[in-house]
């Protein structure tokens, strides 16, 4: 692919690490020197600083908390020779989750969740990658950060605004906002604890990050040029078509046990294919034995007995002290609840017209034993709306929006609607709201279920709330100008009492699940040992691959001191007995992949595999090149191969199934690499070994003048990918090394 600029601009990255190789070597040269002059005037000096060298070693050994003589890199993560420390990615994720707790609730920021922290580490990992990975190359290539002006522009933009003014200020958003912000340089009157400033201060950050990410995305689609070679090789391979006959001799004619094969063989084959083999990151693979701590028909019974002791106290409990009381043992859920709105819709439905003290249950649900019981309703200062409505855009004459245009196509469909036509059909035909349609893509005819009037804009509130039930009214909100047609609406609210009792494992099964998992594991004392145990216990062993990057084991919930203990390890090692969740877990580490060509060792399986099946081909290839020498015409050919020969009829360059042999790229290759009338070359393909004859080729009736439509087929594919292509290739050029396991 030609891509202009793209060589000079991989040139100056060539450049830059060979002055940089050159600049470490003059340094080290320079030390050198040093530490032979030391050497030349040994004596006190040598003393002095040998005593200089110790404090230092000792003092950074205890400021460190590591011990003299241990020279292992501790650091976090090394990204583009860069080293990230724990101290940094700690403070970085606090910032993050911090800041999420406030996008979540600006008024009174909480302390972030657990699944806050989690996120933040998530973003604060990939943040560090792009920064490390890219800064540098943006630097070179002038993509400093964006200017005041731009970003402020960004930032007033109402005509399109920025998704992270949406995210945090939704409907709350103007231009004005952020003008008035920039004049009082960022001390905004009458805002509240600063709320707005700081969340325009966070737009800021991120408005940056991602419009600089995007430019030097542009910048690297822009230089992706598609040449007219290409496109004409591209519509050729559409147009051009072969006829041949192909003889095979099928690799799963010869059962794999009858070929012998050598250590000589596996390196040769090894040596010629590994590369294709190599990991681009660190990964661990263990195989472990889970132990499910399951409650028994014993537990059953108990949990069931403690529900009916339970079920006695609620039925003569009739007031909400008496059911706070109980609430200290069982779950009790004193919230009010709308039509529509309870978290199990059809309880809630059963629930909404009954009496207080109506109950439902008991029901097995979820591994418990549960019951509903209505315990108060209440008619509530707003009301739940079944309702149907219409949207239509402001219309906008010069950017600026023109009410009596958008009024005029609302005043025509309130004609329609007095006329008598139906409210779902004229939605359909009309509407411009986005949520007209179901996730299946169907039309909803305007409607929209029981739904709080707090959820909706307060104009649009206000007239659902309003408007008598059947008919319809006119709304004004940002979005536009609205028809509503109230189908129904209540204030009726409801509180229901949910209380259960969860069947668990009792005492004594899981001490049977761990007295089963120790005698697991003090049975096994070696990896060949973990088959004949885990068959003498029942038990069923997982074997997975694990990299440094997964959060948890894959079938462990919540492992992440398993996953650092796989990366701590060597292979071989066996785990002791651990408690996840419910399951009592014993894992050993059964093979180590480290960056790069893996070892022959650890793609063992594959080796002996595609050895044999190399094995094949050459006998394969030497019956072949007899027989060929034997006979004329692929018929001949087949019958001394003891085979039949097979006809590809007006096959393309573009699709490598071959009729009745699948993908065989390699032999189409050959096809269309052969004049018609002659044989191929002998080509080893996925499935077997073959010899083709091509008969003929079909040329195209006509050839357009120019290929610009195949040039921007090309080019929009290739810059449709080039995003993920081009941060793939930068990563592995950043040699990632992920160590956020020595903290799991």
């Amino acid at each position: 692919m030609f891509i202009r600029g793209g060589c000079v601009y991989f040139a100056a990255l060539l450049q830059s690490a060979y002055v940089d190789a050159i600049n470490i070597n003059k340094e080290l040269k320079y030390n050198m020197s040093i530490i032979s002059r030391i050497r030349n005037n040994a004596g006190l000096a040598v003393i002095i600083i040998a005593g200089a060298l110790l404090a230092f070693i000792v003092g950074d050994a205890i400021n460190n908390n590591v011990g003299i003589f241990k020279s292992q890199d501790n650091s976090m993560a090394i990204i583009n020779g860069h080293k990230v420390e724990f101290k940094e990615y700690d403070a970085r994720t606090d910032y993050e989750a911090r800041l999420m707790a406030f996008k979540q609730s600006p008024d009174k920021p909480e302390e972030p969740t657990t699944q806050m922290r989690e996120q933040a580490q998530n973003q604060v990992w990939n943040d560090l990658q792009d920064e490390y990975t890219y800064n540098s190359d943006m630097e070179k290539l002038g993509l400093e950060k964006l200017s005041g002006q731009e970003l402020a522009e960004i930032l007033r933009d109402e005509k399109r605004p920025a998704r992270e003014m949406q995210q945090l200020f939704g409907q709350q958003f103007s231009a004005a906002m952020v003008t008035q912000y920039y004049k009082m340089q960022g001390n905004i009157p009458d805002d509240k604890n600063g709320k707005i400033s700081n969340m325009l201060e966070l737009a800021k950050r991120d408005v940056e990050k991602r419009r600089r990410m995007e430019k030097y995305n542009n910048f690297m689609r822009s230089i992706i040029y598609v040449s007219s070679l290409e496109a004409k090789d591209l519509w050729s391979s559409h147009q051009r078509s072969a006829n041949f006959k192909v003889v095979a001799l099928k690799f799963n004619t010869v059962s794999d046990s009858s070929v012998k094969i050598t250590d000589e063989d596996r390196q040769k084959w090894y040596n010629e294919n590994a590369y294709k083999f190599q990991n681009n990151d660190e990964a661990r693979e263990i195989k472990y034995a889970a132990f499910d701590i399951l409650p028994s028909s014993a537990d059953s019974l108990e949990a069931k007995k403690q529900f009916d002791e339970f079920w006695i106290k609620l039925s003569t409990t009739n007031n909400d002290s008496g059911f706070r009381a109980l609430a200290a043992t069982y779950n009790l859920d004193t919230n009010y609840y709308g039509k529509n709105a309870y978290p199990n819709p059809m309880i809630g439905d059963s629930m909404f017209n009954g009496q207080v003290g109506r109950t439902i249950g008991p029901n097995l649900e979820g591994g418990a034993f549960k019951v509903y019981k209505l315990v108060g309703t209440k008619q509530d200062s707003t009301y739940s709306i079944k309702l149907r409505h219409l949207l239509i855009n402001w219309k906008k004459n010069k950017d600026k929006i023109d009410t009596a245009a958008t009024m005029h196509v609302i005043d025509s469909l309130v004609a329609q609607l007095k006329k008598g036509i139906d409210f779902a059909l004229l939605a359909n035909a009309n509407t411009e709201d986005p949520g007209n349609r179901e996730q299946t893509g169907a039309q909803k005819g305007g409607f929209y279920d029981w739904t709080n009037e707090k959820q909706y804009a307060p104009e649009f509130a206000k007239t659902a709330r309003t408007t008598p039930l059947g008919q319809w009214g006119v709304s004004k909100t940002q979005f536009g100008i609205h028809i509503v047609k109230p189908e129904d609406r209540t204030n009726h609210m409801i509180k229901v009492a949910s209380f259960e009792v969860k069947i668990e494992a009792g005492k004594e099964t899981q001490m049977a699940a761990e007295k089963k998992a120790e005698e697991f594991r003090n049975s096994v004392k070696v990896a060949e040992d973990f088959e004949k145990s885990a068959g003498k216990t029942g038990s069923v062993l997982q074997t997975v691959q694990v990299s440094p990057s997964q959060r948890d084991v894959p079938g462990i919930p919540e492992s992440k001191s398993l996953l650092g203990w796989t990366f701590k390890g060597k292979k071989g090692d066996i785990s002791d007995v651990q408690l996840y969740g419910n399951r009592q877990v014993v894992a050993i580490i059964t093979t180590i992949k480290e960056k790069g060509i893996p070892k022959m060792e650890d793609i063992k399986a594959i080796v002996d595999q595609e050895t044999i099946k190399m094995k094949k081909a050459e006998e394969f290839r030497k019956r072949m090149e007899a027989a060929k020498a034997k006979t004329k015409g692929t018929v001949d050919l087949a019958i001394e191969l003891k085979t039949v020969d097979q006809s590809a009829e007006n096959q393309t360059f573009d699709n490598n199934n071959i009729a009745a042999l699948g993908p065989e790229p390699k032999l189409l290759g050959a096809v269309f690499g052969t004049p018609a009338g002659q044989f191929t070359e002998i080509v080893e393909g996925n499935q077997g070994v073959y010899i083709a004859f091509v008969e003929k080729f079909t040329e195209a009736t006509s050839v357009p003048k120019d290929f610009k439509a195949e040039q921007k087929e090309i080019s929009m594919r290739l810059k449709n990918s080039s995003e993920y292509i081009l941060k793939a290739a930068m990563k592995q050029k950043a040699d990632i090394t992920d160590r956020r396991y020595l903290v799991y």
